[in-house]
């Protein structure tokens, strides 16, 4: 049996999601791969379908195709935080392109223990000598990283989303200094990304904006499929349960 895979955009799989809405009752909701599955009536699967992780409702609850009829048809703009110790990549994405990106790095990590000061600090205790340079250094970094979404701040007033990779502790952290971020903790437009993430970098960046917007289908058929011209109609002549 072949399997053929389509990369949809944004805009895309919305498209393609309004057209299989007339057969939804064929599809199930797989919640520990997160994922839609076409089946037939011997309870073969057909093809799986991910949906962008922008079609998911707050707190990672997926809709389910009946409410995804609400959906923009523009595509969502975001801001994207990825925040590790010493290192961040901020980015804010319109209409799919990062329009704002910036990379800061300072020195906060102990030699040889990969240990963030603040993290060490509050396993240990007081800091002395490089230490308490490394904390100055950790202040400062979370200042550059608020300063630089203050100076976002009307476009991120004004996104669909915010998503973030980051540990409690250092997130917290963000929260704590006399420069705040332009929202609260408890701002509902927070998400985790659902999806490994790696060092704070703009290729990093450039990789989870794309990732965000994109639906993979991988379609399982005894004919290589290329195209959802294509797939469309082996779904609609698929006999429904």
């Amino acid at each position: 049996m072949k399997h053929s895979q389509l990369v949809l955009s944004y805009e895309n799989s919305l498209d393609f999601l309004n057209k299989i809405m007339i057969i939804n009752h064929n599809f199930i909701y797989n919640k520990s791969e997160k994922i839609f599955q076409y089946t037939n009536t011997s309870g073969d699967l057909q093809c799986k379908i991910k949906f962008p992780p922008l079609f998911f409702a707050k707190k990672n609850e997926l809709m389910n195709l009946i409410q995804a009829k609400s959906l923009r048809s523009e595509t969502p703009s975001y801001l994207i935080l990825l925040i590790r110790a010493g290192q961040a990549a901020l980015g804010f994405s319109q209409n799919g392109v990062l329009i704002y990106h910036k990379v800061i790095k300072k020195y906060m990590v102990r030699k040889k223990q990969g240990k963030a000061q603040l993290t060490y600090q509050a396993l240990r205790g007081k800091a002395r000598g490089g230490a308490k340079l490394r904390l100055s250094r950790t202040q400062e970094f979370f200042e550059e990283i608020n300063s630089k979404l203050n100076d976002w701040q009307d476009s991120i007033n004004k996104a669909q989303w915010i998503l973030f990779q980051c540990s409690p502790r250092l997130w917290s952290g963000l929260f704590k200094i006399k420069i705040s971020p332009t929202f609260s903790k408890k701002d509902e437009r927070l998400q985790k990304i659902p999806f490994t993430t790696y060092k704070p970098t703009y290729s990093e960046l450039q990789r989870i904006n794309r990732l965000l917007l994109q639906a993979t289908i991988t379609i399982i058929s005894q004919t290589q499929i290329n195209s959802i011209e294509e797939l469309i109609p082996l779904l609609l002549t698929t006999p429904s349960h």
